[in-house]
């Protein structure tokens, strides 16, 4: 496979597709057949991570939303996409959002900024 050269996400829409794929990329990994669903589904379990119990095993991923505001705040687009993450289900929010530690080292002018200040004395 080159670059240029891609999946489409419909050819994965089965166990079948997903198999192929990967066949294709060299990467053998086994899967099931059927998707479980349900409180009784292994992703609905919780699980044991550090001695913290996680309600299931969903997580939200830290993302970039490109949407904050130009001072490095939060906007309304961010923080509802924050408040979907907590009505998601997911029991685990894994930091929630890709933030920059200072304005000039943004990925892109939309990106949130962690604020911070030091008082010296």
């Amino acid at each position: 496979m080159k670059f240029g050269d891609f999946v489409k996400v419909k050819s994965l829409s089965n166990a079948q597709g997903f198999k192929e794929n990967l066949e294709r990329l060299g990467l053998p990994m086994p899967c099931d057949e059927q998707l479980e669903s349900g409180d009784t589904a292994t992703m609905a379990q919780p699980l044991t991570v550090s001695g913290l119990k996680v309600g299931n095993r969903y997580a939200i991923h830290p993302m970039e939303g490109w949407d904050g505001l130009a001072d490095g705040s939060p906007s309304d687009n961010t923080r509802r996409r924050w408040s979907l993450f907590g009505r998601s289900g997911a029991k685990m929010i894994w930091g929630g959002e890709a933030v920059a530690v200072r304005h000039d080292g943004r990925a892109n002018p939309k990106q949130t900024t962690m604020t911070w200040s030091l008082v010296c004395n």
